[in-house]
């Protein structure tokens, strides 16, 4: 093998070890089960490339099946290890990227739920039979006057009254809160 290609390939050894490396410790700082998922995925298929990559180099582990790891990397050509290289690289950025955007979005949900009294639940409001049924249809995430009625067979006016109701009853301003409290009473 020559100089240049044993050189890629023990940069690509190197790499994957530090990708699967952060990824693997990504697991534990993940707030999902999701990330979570996704991280041990991300960090197995990691260690996969790295050891294809490592055997192409002719380090073989005694633990990794050789048949497995031959038939995996014997046929990789230098080119599919550099498009693989890339791949890693942009995955890691994605994956990052998503964790940064799934704790965000949990964060604005801890800063929503909490505009709400945690004592207050939607069976304590004393609300009729209708506006439980309006409420549930915000829960579904209809706010509209139109969207309330077509789904209660209703007039859109009769809509607006009853949520005018129900945001009277619950102290609240805004149909948002009533669409957080229904969804905390589901939980």
């Amino acid at each position: 093998m020559s100089s240049i290609v044993s050189l890629i390939f023990l940069m690509a050894v190197s790499l994957f070890t530090v990708l699967a490396v952060l990824t693997l410790r990504r697991v534990g700082r993940a707030r999902t089960p999701g990330m979570r998922t996704v991280s041990w995925i991300m960090g197995a298929f990691y260690i996969f490339l790295m050891l294809g990559a490592a055997q192409r180099l002719g380090v073989s582990a005694a633990w990794f099946p050789h048949r497995l790891g031959g038939f995996a990397v014997l046929n990789l050509a230098v080119i599919e290890v550099v498009v693989a290289i890339a791949l890693g690289l942009v995955t890691f950025a994605a994956l990052l990227r998503l964790g940064r955007v799934v704790s965000e979005c949990e964060i604005v949900v801890e800063i929503l739920m909490d505009r709400i009294p945690l004592d207050l639940s939607i069976e304590e409001i004393g609300l009729t039979t209708r506006e439980l049924e309006v409420s549930q249809v915000i829960g579904t995430g209809r706010l509209s006057d139109r969207d309330i009625a077509n789904a209660l067979y209703i007039s859109e006016a009769t809509a607006a009254t009853h949520v005018r109701n129900i945001l009277g009853k619950a102290g609240f301003h805004r149909r948002n809160d009533i669409l957080l409290l229904v969804t905390r009473s589901l939980q």
